[in-house]
């Protein structure tokens, strides 16, 4: 049997030294993840319901690249967590709850909006799948309501076997009504730069030496503004002491015709090194005063 294909619409490059690690949500409202890589089912007739999404509601997603797509098949011993029902879901919450939720979130909460710690459950498992239609009539969550199709997403990039790039190619200008998809070469997923390594090294280090400083926090508000701090705090130092490896990545990115900046490939390792001190340090959080001022809170990391 042919194995499941999945695609990633807006790159034809996959590449660790741009992965962003899964992360909760930067506000105290939102149930849907940052961070992680974000994928769909493949169909060769029709390439996939999240393409059909994107047609429908560009401007939702203006600045999405739908002429450039990935399609991959997943490793056999891929760690993978099915969630297609609500019995399931419940029982991922009670083993994985998220304290981001249960001690911030802006209102009286009711077990519609209890949710995931996806940075614990990344330790465990290299993705999620998300069965969207299972969820998107019902009432007994409402933390899939963004996901608008059925999603595999990825915490994970050493679970992917192989993928292609692929071109999408729209006949008619100024219409997105038909199209097709032209596949390109195979590759692997390389494993990330010396140079990349030493810059999350070096994040790391500096995001822990912060992170130490302060042991007391008045609630989860004070605890997870503190972290985002730390985290501002290593972007600012990393993007000057390690100008010269940043460079280095940059260059190896645009051989693989990749444009970025400096400061993205900065800002997704330190916010790397948030995600992987969440995951560690779950306890932490358990123990936490509850935020007694209900309103809402953004926690942004870009000023």
């Amino acid at each position: 049997m042919d194995k499941q294909k999945y695609i990633m619409i807006g790159t034809k490059t996959i590449t660790k030294e741009l992965f962003r690690d899964v992360l909760r949500p930067l506000n105290n409202y939102y149930f849907l993840p940052t961070g992680g890589f974000w994928s769909a089912p493949y169909n060769e007739y029709t390439i996939s319901p999240w393409l059909d999404y994107l047609r429908d509601n560009r401007s939702t997603y203006p600045e999405k690249d739908i002429n450039s797509a990935s399609i991959f098949t997943l490793k056999d011993n891929a760690k993978i967590l099915t969630i297609d029902n609500y019995e399931t879901l419940k029982k991922i919450i009670e083993k994985y709850p998220s304290y981001h939720h249960l001690l911030n979130y802006y209102t009286d909460q009711t077990n519609k909006e209890l949710s995931i710690n996806y940075e614990l459950l990344s330790k465990h498992y290299d993705g999620i799948y998300v069965n969207y239609n299972n969820f998107e009539y019902k009432r007994d969550t409402v933390i899939f309501n963004e996901w608008d199709v059925n999603t595999l997403l990825l915490f994970n990039l050493d679970a992917i076997d192989n993928y292609t790039s692929a071109h999408i190619k729209f006949y008619l200008p100024g219409s997105l009504s038909y199209y097709g998809l032209e596949e390109g070469q195979e590759h692997i997923i390389e494993e990330e730069s010396t140079y990349h390594k030493e810059i999350s090294k070096y994040a790391a280090t500096i995001f822990n030496e912060y992170v130490i400083k302060k042991r007391t926090f008045y609630n989860y508000d004070d605890y997870f503004s503190y972290l985002i701090k730390c985290t501002k705090k290593c972007i600012q130092i990393t993007k000057k002491s390690k100008s010269k490896e940043v460079n280095s990545v940059k260059d190896l990115l645009t051989e693989k015709e990749i444009n970025t900046t400096n400061h993205l490939i900065i800002r997704n390792i330190c916010v790397n090194t948030l995600s992987s001190y969440l995951r560690d340090n779950v306890q932490i959080e358990q123990n936490l005063p509850k935020t007694k001022i209900k309103k809402i809170i953004e926690y942004p990391i870009e000023e």
